[in-house]
Formats: structure tokens, sequence, C-alpha cells
């Protein structure tokens, strides 16, 4: 028999990815315990004879504008930030349209809203840059309790990654 806090121990372990590695190959059913199990194996022989550090990141939520048609407007905007398995979430903000352009809104943080996360990046000791770490910004709608995506874009953690903490203005554009 199996406690129950094995199987989140073994999640939490196998919670950090190397750069972009493919998946296991093959349908998608059936196989509750074996196919974690493998990819976990996969993970850590990908990180073999790698150096590992970790850094913190933080957002810092200011502005957002949203586009949007005639049709359709949105009532509540959240902004996620995730990868895989993990989700950080902004708190909902409402959509205020323009004066001039009235399908062209934005949510303004009067106090801007902090979200921070730990992340692990890899790299060869031979080498000085670290590898490619995917994170992407979400922007979602959320009415009714449910949540539609609007919009998203990557970003690559390696590029702010350094030994003495700095502060980068990014100012992104998401994607439909």
């Amino acid at each position: 028999t199996s406690s129950r806090g094995q199987p989140g121990r073994r999640r939490r372990a196998c919670g950090v990815v190397v750069g972009e590695s493919k998946q296991r190959g093959g349908g998608g059913g059936g196989g509750g315990e074996p196919a974690p199990a493998m990819s976990s194996v996969w993970k850590r022989l990908q990180r073999v004879g790698k150096r590992a550090a970790k850094f913190r990141f933080v957002a810092c939520y200011q502005e957002l504008v949203v586009e949007c048609t005639k049709k359709w407007q949105p009532d509540k905007l959240i902004v996620v930030w995730t990868r895989r398995n993990r989700r950080i979430c902004s708190k909902a903000h409402s959509w205020q349209p323009g004066i001039k352009n009235p399908y062209r809104g934005e949510v303004v943080w009067m106090v801007p809203e902090n979200v921070d996360i730990m992340v692990t990046l890899y790299r060869d000791p031979h080498v000085e840059e670290y590898e490619d770490k995917d994170w992407t910004f979400v922007v979602e709608n959320e009415s009714k309790g449910q949540r539609k995506v609007l919009a998203s874009a990557d970003v690559n953690l390696k590029r702010f990654a350094s030994q003495t903490p700095n502060q980068v203005d990014l100012k992104l554009k998401l994607k439909p």
C-alpha cells in the first residue's frame, strides 16, 4: 500500500523541466502511475552533469490594454503567469472602455500587483548561458465564473537571469 504523501512528493520532484524537451509519444489513454514515473526519469536524465541555479522572478503588473469588437467586450480580466501545471493568477479587474475609442479599453493597477515565482534554470558547466525556460503570460476573461483565454505571450526567463538582482521594464504584445 502507498500513502497519500508519496504521489505528491513525486510530482514536486518532477515539477522542474529542462529546456523544451519532448514528452513521450503515444496515445493519451490509460496508465496512471507509470507515465509520470517514466517522464520523471527522462527529465532527470536530461539534467545529468548540469548545474542548477534557482532564481526568483517578480512580475509587477501595471497596465493592460485590450482592443475588442462591437459584438463583444470583456467583463473582468485576469493575468495568468503559467508553465505546465503551475499557474499564478492576478486578481480580477474590470475592463474600462476608452473615451476616444469605446472598443479599446484598459485595466490600470493603481497599486502595482506583484507576482513572484521561483524558477530553476540549468546550464552545462562548460557554457555560460542557461538553457531555455519559457513561461507564458495569458490574459483571461472571467464572466459568470468561467474563464476564457483572450491572448498570450511567451517569455524566455533565461534572458533575465543574472547573478546580480536587476529590474527590467518589459512591454509585451500579446497574440490572440
